[in-house]
């Protein structure tokens, strides 16, 4: 159940209930009382008095103190506002009562003992403060979930965007045009050809349903890209080394192939030089360290080209914020001739 409205609607519903409260004990106390403006300042006293100690409650004790679990400190207010509140208003009453009693000679006080005056201001004291301690932990609890529910919503957001973008269809479609160039040119790659591009299948159609894979098989479909890559274009030169201490360590698939994909997509190979694709990925102490290092066109700038800013580096961003929140430090460098990621992640 959402118990949450909007501002406007919050400050109308709180007007109203008390108003309705001003009219009701002003019923009251006028039962006991003959002189209307009296009564008025009387009922005016307690009321705001109440209003005062619940919201001194619900937006000063709560959030200070009980939402970040000082509860003895919160407990120890809540009881000094319990035992102190009687007190002060009857001191207000007796004083509001000693100004008007000269002018006022119809007032007729109240026929009850100090002690009775004492307990019926005591009640609603507590029952005020309770009113606005539940209420205040119910409107939190009610937007601690709404905003659980949108972090989720983000979340699943992100992730179907990356499996959107995850696997170019382009790729695919590009490696069935390689693979028949392949079996006619050098028909002895062809079978290792057929078997990498099966295993990277295999691998986006059943591992990437999980929501973490071991950096292992991660590991693993990068070397086959890098091999497919190759295969075809004899001007890349990659080099990927790697140093993992747990092979089964979980990451999140196909977190790093956009970097990946972009180093091959925007690298320089076509001026008659090899230009390597560094890339390495190492586990020391329980972080992986991601680096991937490729030569850029100078007149390719990272918030003009989609490709550095746009889906693909866009949805890694969102995945890291959404699934390793404060657990990762994401570097990107395009200045200069050296397109530079350096990702850390840690557990």
């Amino acid at each position: 159940m959402n118990f949450t409205v909007n501002r406007k609607t919050s400050v109308f519903i709180q007007i109203i209930f008390w108003i309705l409260y001003f009219m009701l004990a002003y019923n009251l106390i006028e039962i006991n009382n003959r002189g209307n403006f009296y009564t008025l300042m009387q009922t005016s006293c307690m009321v705001f008095t109440f209003m005062g100690i619940s919201y001194v409650n619900a937006l000063i004790l709560i959030p200070k103190l009980f939402t970040r679990k000082r509860y003895i400190l919160y407990s120890f207010s809540i009881l000094c506002i319990i035992v102190i509140t009687p007190f002060v208003l009857l001191a207000a009453m007796k004083i509001i009562h000693s100004f008007f009693e000269p002018f006022e000679n119809t007032i007729r006080l109240v026929n009850n003992s100090g002690q009775h005056r004492f307990v019926r201001i005591l009640i609603p004291t507590i029952i005020f403060l309770f009113g606005s301690t539940t209420i205040r932990l119910i409107l939190d609890f009610s937007r601690n979930e709404r905003q659980r529910i949108q972090i989720e919503k983000e979340r699943l957001l992100a992730e179907t965007k990356y499996l959107r973008s995850q696997m170019n269809p382009h790729f695919f479609l590009n490696a069935l045009n390689n693979l028949n160039a392949i079996i006619r040119l050098s028909p002895q790659k062809s079978e290792k050809y057929i078997n990498t591009l099966a295993d990277m299948m295999r691998y986006v159609t059943y591992d990437c349903k999980n929501n973490r894979v071991p950096i292992g098989k991660e590991i693993n479909y990068i070397r086959n890209y890098i091999y497919a890559q190759e295969i075809k274009d004899d001007d890349i030169s990659v080099t990927f080394n790697t140093n993992i201490e747990r092979e089964e360590t979980q990451i999140e698939p196909m977190l790093l192939m956009p970097f990946v994909e972009n180093a091959f997509k925007h690298g320089v190979f076509d001026d008659g030089e090899q230009h390597p694709i560094l890339i390495s990925i190492d586990q020391r102490k329980g972080k992986i360290y991601f680096s991937c290092k490729n030569k850029a066109n100078p007149g390719i700038k990272t918030n003009a080209d989609p490709s550095y800013s746009g889906v693909g580096i866009k949805n890694v961003k969102e995945r890291l914020e959404a699934g390793y929140r404060d657990k990762y430090d994401l570097r990107i460098d395009n200045e200069g001739a050296y397109f530079v990621v350096e990702l850390v992640l840690g557990e």
